[in-house]
């Protein structure tokens, strides 16, 4: 018996599709959707219904004095070469995509911003190894992140999103100066 369960979690379990967390947290971030489009959301509501009918208005009108202004016999012509505007409503951006911008964009933001600091990459490649990411999955990331810092972007790079945001905790941690380590004779300021 299926106690505790909600109806879709019945009904996969029925079909045999039961997801576990991590499957069924890919599925919404591939379905959820957000406005990306840069407006107010909330208004887009009312923005959408307005464009809708603003086309079929002037499209109506259109007809309407194709119809008036010709002879009854040119009629049929002049409403046959009326376009209808082409408007349609940009799509609502997958949320997973969403995130995966974001998240490039903060990298790419600390790659600009330790692009100056030659030790970074080789701090950077050394944390990842430590924690335990593979080598040559360690050598690309490490080899786009470099050239990031020379203003391209860091979408090219295949990582997921639960790895793109541990990737983001190391540079985090480095650029703060955590992942430093602490030399144990310090430069003496004036030749002492």
């Amino acid at each position: 018996m299926t106690v505790g369960l909600t109806n879709s979690e019945r009904i996969d379990c029925v079909r045999g599709n039961a997801m576990n967390p991590r499957q069924k947290k890919e599925e919404s971030l591939r379905h959820d959707r957000r406005n990306a489009y840069g407006e107010n959301d909330k208004s887009s509501r009312k923005a959408i219904r307005r464009r809708k009918r603003w086309v079929n208005q002037t499209y109506r009108r259109a007809v309407r004095q194709a119809l008036v202004y010709r002879d009854p016999d040119d009629a049929q012509d002049g409403v046959s070469l009326v376009q209808r505007n082409p408007w349609k409503k940009v799509p609502d951006e997958a949320l997973g995509d969403m995130l995966r911008r974001d998240l490039n964009r903060e990298v790419e933001a600390i790659a600009r911003r330790t692009a100056a600091d030659s030790s970074f990459s080789q701090r950077l490649e050394r944390k990842l190894t430590e924690d335990g990411w593979a080598p040559r999955g360690v050598q690309a990331v490490v080899r786009q992140f470099r050239s990031v810092a020379l203003h391209r972007c860091f979408e090219d790079v295949d990582l997921g999103l639960t790895e793109l945001r541990e990737f983001l905790t190391v540079l985090h941690e480095l650029d703060s100066g955590h992942g430093m380590e602490v030399d144990d004779d310090p430069p003496r300021l004036g030749g002492q």
